[in-house]
C-alpha cells in the first residue's frame, strides 16, 4: 500500500510537469495596427484655416479588411490672394498580421476628392521609424533633392568584388559552418561594408571591429561592397563548434566593377512606383538610422519594409475660397486577443492638423454595432449608429478608442498564472513528498533502536 502511495505520488508530479512544459506555450494575443494621420501642410506661412473637420470611421465589427475611415476637411482661405497650399497626406503600409502572410496591396482603398470629385494625389515614399511618427521629423524627409549626408552623396565611389571562400569539406559534413573572418583597420568616415547575404556580420571591442561570413559550402562565392574606398582583406577560419578551432581556407577577393553610390541605388532599386529620389533618400535615411557602428550596413531588402507612403497633392484657392476635401483610406487595428471577445484598438493622429493656421472644430463619427470600451480624448455619446464626439478645438491628445462586441469583455485564462501555479503545486507536492520520505527514514531508525 505504501509503495502504491509513493508511486502515485511521483507519478502526479510527472505529470504535472509534462503540464508545465504544455502549458508554457502560449499563443500570440496582441497585433499592432498602423497609425492613421490627418493632412499636413509644410508651408508655416500658409493662410489656409481649418473651418471643419468631420472624421468617421466605419468599422465592419472584426472584419479588419473592410474597416475604414474619411476625413473631410473644411478649408477656407481668409486672405484676398490666389493660394496654392501643397499638402501631405500620410500612411503605413499594411501591419504585421497581414505582411506576415506576404504581399499586400491596399493601394485602390485609398481616395482623395476635391468637393465630390476624385483628383490623383503624387504618391511618395519615406523610410520611418515606426516606433513613433514625428509630424514635424517626418514631414521634412520628403524632399525634391537629394539628402545632406557627411559620408553619403549620389558621386561617393561604390566598389563591388566577388569574394570566392574554399574551406575544409569535412568539417562542413560534421554539421558545423566555418566563419571567415577579417580585421577592418579603416574607419566609418573612410569606409563602410554591405554584403549580399544574410550570413554576414561583424564584432566590435576595444582593438577595432571584425566582420565575419558564415560559410556553409566548401566553394562559395559572396558578393562584397565597399562604399568610399578600396580595401584589401586578410581572412582567417574558425570552427562553431563550442570550442571553436582554426581552421584552413582560402579567399580570392576579385574586384569587379567600381560604380557611383546614386548608380548603386538605381540598380537596387525594385519598385518601380518609388520615385528614385525618394529611394535614395530612404536608402541614406535606412543606412544611417539602422547601421550600427556606421562601419557594417544593413541589407535593402529589410529597407522596402519600412517604408512610409504619402500622398502629396496642391489645392489652388480663390481669395475668401472654401474647398472641401476628403481622404478615405483603410483604418487597421490594433487587435488584442487575450480576451474572449477580441479587442479592437484605433488610433488617429490629431497633431498634424497643429501645422494649419488655426482649427476650428472636429466630430469623430464611429459607424459600428460594436461597444466601445474607452476612448482617448473622452466625450463619446452612443448615437443609432454608433458613436459621436464633437469638439470645438483641437484636442490636445491623439485618438485612440477601443471596440468590442460585448461591453465587459473577459480575460483569457492566462497562461503566464497557470504556468506559476503548476510549479508552486510541483513544488509543495515535492516538499510533501521530502517530508514523507525524512519521516519514513527517522520513523526506521528510531524504530530499529528500540
Amino acid at each position: 500500500m505504501k509503495r502504491k502511495l509513493l508511486y502515485g505520488l511521483f507519478s502526479c508530479i510527472l505529470f504535472l510537469s509534462m503540464t508545465v512544459f504544455v502549458r508554457a506555450n502560449s499563443a500570440l494575443t496582441n497585433w499592432n495596427g498602423t497609425d492613421a494621420a490627418g493632412i499636413l501642410t509644410a508651408d508655416e506661412d500658409c493662410p489656409i484655416v481649418v473651418e471643419h473637420e468631420t472624421l468617421t470611421f466605419t468599422l465592419s465589427d472584426g472584419g479588419k479588411t473592410a474597416d475604414r475611415f474619411a476625413a473631410e476637411y473644411t478649408f477656407h482661405n481668409p486672405s484676398d490672394l490666389q493660394i496654392e497650399a501643397e499638402l501631405s497626406f500620410p500612411f503605413g503600409g499594411a501591419p504585421g498580421y497581414y505582411r506576415s502572410e506576404g504581399p499586400y496591396d491596399d493601394t485602390s482603398l485609398y481616395h482623395v476628392f476635391l468637393n465630390g470629385e476624385e483628383i490623383t494625389p503624387q504618391v511618395r515614399y519615406t523610410y520611418i521609424d515606426y516606433r513613433q511618427f514625428d509630424v514635424e521629423k517626418d514631414l521634412k524627409l520628403l524632399q525634391d533633392t537629394y539628402r545632406e549626408d557627411p559620408f553619403f552623396h549620389p558621386d561617393l565611389s561604390v566598389y563591388e568584388y566577388r569574394l570566392h571562400f574554399e574551406t575544409d569539406p569535412d568539417i562542413l559534413d560534421q554539421g558545423f559552418y566555418i566563419n571567415a573572418r577579417a580585421d577592418l583597420k579603416n574607419s566609418p568616415e573612410q569606409v563602410r561594408y554591405l554584403f549580399d547575404t544574410d550570413r554576414g556580420g561583424y564584432q566590435t571591442g576595444t582593438d577595432g571591429c571584425r566582420i565575419m561570413i558564415s560559410l556553409d559550402e566548401a566553394v562559395q562565392d559572396v558578393m562584397l561592397y565597399t562604399f568610399g574606398e578600396e580595401v584589401q582583406l586578410a581572412w582567417s577560419y574558425q570552427t562553431t563548434e563550442k570550442e571553436g578551432k582554426e581552421t584552413d581556407g582560402s579567399c580570392q577577393m576579385e574586384k569587379v566593377r567600381q560604380l557611383t553610390y546614386e548608380e548603386f541605388l538605381r540598380e537596387k532599386q525594385t519598385e518601380e512606383e518609388i520615385l528614385p529620389i525618394d529611394y535614395y533618400n530612404a536608402v541614406t535615411d535606412y543606412f544611417n538610422l539602422e547601421d550600427t557602428g556606421k562601419i557594417f550596413l544593413p541589407r535593402l531588402e529589410y529597407m522596402e519594409q519600412r517604408l512610409m507612403k504619402w500622398f502629396r497633392y496642391t489645392l489652388t484657392f480663390a481669395p475668401g475660397e472654401t474647398l472641401r476635401n476628403t481622404v478615405e483610406a483603410p483604418s487597421y487595428p490594433y487587435i488584442d486577443a487575450g480576451y474572449e471577445d477580441e479587442v479592437y484598438g484605433y488610433r488617429y493622429l490629431l497633431s498634424p492638423a497643429s501645422t494649419w493656421r488655426e482649427f476650428k472644430g472636429l466630430q469623430v463619427n464611429v459607424v459600428s454595432g460594436w461597444e466601445m470600451l474607452k476612448s482617448t480624448p473622452a466625450g463619446f455619446e452612443k448615437t443609432e449608429t454608433g458613436y459621436t464626439a464633437v469638439f470645438d478645438h483641437l484636442p490636445e491628445e491623439e485618438l485612440y478608442f477601443e471596440m468590442c462586441r460585448v461591453a465587459d469583455p473577459k480575460r483569457k485564462a492566462n497562461s503566464a498564472v497557470i504556468l506559476i501555479l503548476v510549479i508552486l503545486g510541483f513544488s509543495l507536492l515535492l516538499f510533501l513528498l521530502l517530508c514523507f520520505l525524512v519521516y519514513k527514514l527517522l520513523k526506521f531508525l528510531f524504530g530499529k533502536k528500540q
